[in-house]
């Protein structure tokens, strides 16, 4: 059991606590935390005592509960159709029997029936969210269990191991690398799947993955608490090599302050401080987030700490990195990596991340970060001015090449414009020869957000995703709101209820000018990274990136976890409607719902074909996680992901400009593995030019005049492969 003061000597509370488990007769593993951790995770009670403190909902708070679910799915929820197809599923007579039984639950029985009624749906978007101080309280255990595999092809292993550790353990060789055999006495395997069955992940891949996160971090705005109060397991030591040894851990719940994540309603306040353009185009999985987030807590105390600077320095952080951007950048749009003094970012370890310092000497002993690199003693070429977001970067070293590395773990981000602007920044610091985007694990945020980044990766217009909203008089209402948020669906609904269609027409949430407002910035050949964990919003992420052809699409899954929709919660609904004639009520219990209101549909040569349930399916044979893999920063999987980008195609395109005074331009192009560079200006075509590998100079006489936008096409035989834009 967690031990709960800073102080060697405890409280009367704290061993009367102790007591109550059994902790104080030996038979728990105890934990000391570091005083900064203990900061983060706010206040730790047992299980037990957190239940105790509980409160109970009224009937009529329970009958408002049901009532507003009961419109929300059968009204609004889009995939409703969907689900009942695929699992069999009638959640509509389910909550009308519940209403009709409501007396006779008890407390935690009616959470139990709310949640699982929603969980058979397998839909992390729609949601029961439970009262305080559910909503509010994580139940964990002091260490984060991962998956890899022994064997090959068909015959792989699953083998659960210990990659993370919080605090220091009573039991010494409880410790990352052990092996669990046993949960509670069930074989590890047959644990997880039995966890899995309560989640709600889309396809048997997410649910999985779902099963194998909560076993020792549940939200429980989503999760109700353990049935019991402490867990047992069995393992062995990570060689194989020793006895197999029993440890028990007592559940505790961590009641973290609403900065840490903490506060059920944190999820939406963050929303809501975004753009008002932006507050309801949301995909995410808020289950999982809040779970990472709190892994992030209770592992990462460092990361926490650079969050916290980055977000003191509030407006000084984004400029700092435009200002470092533009000194990078001058004189041509795309850097090199091979020459001069630019700034680049530092070569990240096999084995560990190195310090920024001497990560910046091992790429070159002569040079210092530039003054503009630095921002209150960080090395920008080394730290993301978003550390919650861009976990990790840099060049990853291989026999196959030297190639760029970003860990992108969430969409959702506050400012849009500042992240994409991050991106940018960070893209021109790493190798131009090829580049590895790690998605794994981000479960989605702001739908632009995703979009507008594919851009930066491809020379091809992008095409957004379309929203379709489900065909009800009630969804009629909704966007007959004049000014309301579902207007441009107005029509759309009309027609749909004249011809019975099931749906409206789609219409993006982001315009194809938003979408293609940068252009590309990275040439490179781009390696997609994707698992069961990549939800909503990276789902339409990574369908963009496989629809738009950008890259190839590496899964350590056999599909993302397939949210296909625009996510509401409860209080969007009720602010839908005016309050006279509107069956959206405030909900005053402090439970609340997110539904999917506005399912996506892809593009491409997948035009039409929904992601819910379906997901994105990899390029190829699904990687399978390794040891070294779980324990040594991903290294099997990034050298294999090396070896896929040497046998994919490289280009190259930058150009300056100079404009003379009778209006035209003289432009100097260098090019790689391109045959044809075509010039825009403004959006026109004005002149063709075929390059062979080297430099080239030539003028662009007339139309250049009062031109503002240069853009450089590449083309290989007849095919797009390299863009480059500049300001005139």
């Amino acid at each position: 059991m967690a031990r709960l003061t800073r102080k060697a000597s405890r409280s009367k509370a704290a061993k009367r606590a102790e007591l109550a488990t059994g902790a104080g007769r030996g038979k728990f593993v105890k934990v000391r935390f570091s005083k900064q951790v203990l900061a983060n995770l706010g206040e730790i009670q047992t299980l037990p005592a957190f239940l105790r403190k509980a409160g109970k909902l009224t009937t009529q708070a329970r009958m408002t509960i049901v009532d507003q679910a009961l419109v929300m799915i059968d009204q609004t929820y889009v995939h409703l159709p969907l689900k009942r197809a695929m699992h069999a599923v009638d959640p509509v007579q389910r909550l009308r029997l519940v209403k009709q039984r409501l007396k006779t639950y008890s407390e935690r029985a009616f959470h139990s029936e709310m949640i699982s009624t929603f969980v058979r749906l397998r839909d992390l978007h729609t949601n029961y969210i439970l009262p305080q101080p559910y909503s509010n309280g994580i139940a964990f255990l002091p260490f984060h269990v991962e998956e890899y595999f022994e064997g090959a092809g068909s015959k792989d292993t699953p083998v659960f191991i210990v990659t993370e550790v919080s605090g220091r353990l009573s039991d010494p060789n409880f410790r990352p690398g052990v092996i669990i055999t046993h949960w509670n006495g069930i074989r590890m395997a047959t644990a997880v799947e039995i966890n899995a069955d309560r989640e709600a992940g889309s396809n048997l891949d997410a649910r999985h993955l779902q099963g194998l996160e909560t076993l020792t971090n549940r939200w429980m705005g989503m999760s109700l608490p353990p049935a019991e109060d402490w867990v047992v397991v069995n393992y062995v030591p990570g060689n194989g090599k020793g006895p197999s040894r029993e440890a028990r851990f007592a559940w505790q719940v961590s009641l973290p302050p609403p900065e840490n994540g903490g506060d059920g309603s944190s999820l939406g306040a963050v929303r809501h401080s975004a753009r008002r353009a932006n507050r309801a185009r949301v995909g995410l999985d808020a289950k999982g987030e809040m779970q990472r987030r709190f892994r992030k807590l209770l592992f990462a105390p460092k990361a926490v700490s650079s969050q916290r600077k980055m977000d003191d320095l509030g407006a000084r952080a984004p400029k700092a990195s435009r200002a470092f951007y533009e000194e990078m950048t001058k004189g041509t749009w795309t850097v090199s990596q091979s020459g001069g003094d630019r700034p680049r970012a530092p070569v990240l370890g096999a084995a560990r991340r190195q310090p920024a310092s001497k990560a910046w000497r091992q790429i070159d002993r002569r040079s210092k970060p530039p003054a503009v690199a630095m921002l209150d003693g960080v090395d920008l070429t080394a730290h993301s001015i978003m550390p919650d977001v861009i976990k990790d970067f840099g060049a990853v070293a291989s026999p196959k090449g030297t190639f760029g590395y970003i860990r992108l773990v969430t969409f959702d981000v506050e400012d849009i414009d500042a992240f994409i602007g991050e991106f940018v920044r960070i893209l021109t610091l790493l190798p131009q020869q090829g580049l590895i985007l790690d998605v794994r694990g981000n479960g989605g945020g702001y739908i632009e957000a995703g979009e507008r980044l594919l851009q930066t990766l491809t020379p091809k217009e992008i095409e957004p995703e379309r929203f379709h909203l489900i065909n009800t008089p009630l969804t009629l209402r909704m966007c007959e709101q004049e000014d309301g948020e579902l207007i441009e669906w107005k029509a759309s609904a009309e027609e749909s209820v004249e011809i019975g269609a099931a749906f409206t027409q789609g219409f993006p949430l982001t315009s194809r000018e938003a979408c293609n407002d940068i252009g590309q910035i990275y040439q490179g050949p781009v390696v997609l990274v994707i698992d069961a964990g990549c939800y909503s919003t990276t789902d339409m992420f990574a369908a963009g990136f496989q629809d738009h052809e950008i890259g190839d699409v590496l899964g350590t899954s056999g599909h993302t976890g397939a949210g296909g929709a625009n996510v509401w919660e409860h209080a969007d609904l009720v602010r839908t409607l005016p309050r006279k004639n509107s069956p959206f009520v405030a909900i005053r219990s402090g439970a609340s719902f997110r539904v999917a209101l506005r399912r996506s549909t892809r593009v491409g040569l997948r035009s039409g074909e929904p992601l819910e349930d379906l997901g994105v399916v990899p390029d190829g044979a699904v990687y399978r996680m390794t040891r070294n893999d779980v324990l040594n920063h991903n290294a099997d999987m990034i050298a294999h992901a090396c070896g896929r980008l040497a046998k994919m195609p490289r280009q190259r395109l930058t150009v300056t400009a100079t404009k003379r005074h009778d209006g035209s331009l003289k432009l100097a192009v260098a090019t790689d593995n391109v045959h044809r560079v075509d010039i825009v200006l403004d959006g026109r075509p004005v002149h063709t030019v075929d390059v062979k590998i080297g430099s080239a100079s030539f003028d662009v006489a007339g139309p250049a005049a009062g031109a503002s936008n240069l853009e450089c096409r590449g083309f290989r035989e007849d095919t797009l492969v390299a863009s480059t834009r500049l300001k005139l």
